[in-house]
């Protein structure tokens, strides 16, 4: 089988605009994933009333 093979010019070019894209979805994953762990952490507390929120609108508008 013939298979093309980029010459080293190409290749710099190709992973130096792929291997940012590759560091940031990295990044992004990481965050989802932490994301994710807060949810199901503070989702059922708020839920279930353990975490009173009828102040926060107030508290945020009074630090804007």
């Amino acid at each position: 089988y013939t298979v093309a093979v980029p010459d080293d010019q190409l290749l710099e070019r190709f992973n130096g605009f792929i291997l940012p894209l590759l560091q940031k979805l990295k990044v992004l994953n990481r965050k989802n994933a932490n994301l994710r762990a807060h949810r199901d952490l503070l989702l059922p507390k708020l839920v279930s009333g353990e975490i009173d929120v009828s102040g926060a609108e107030a508290a945020l508008e009074a630090a804007e």
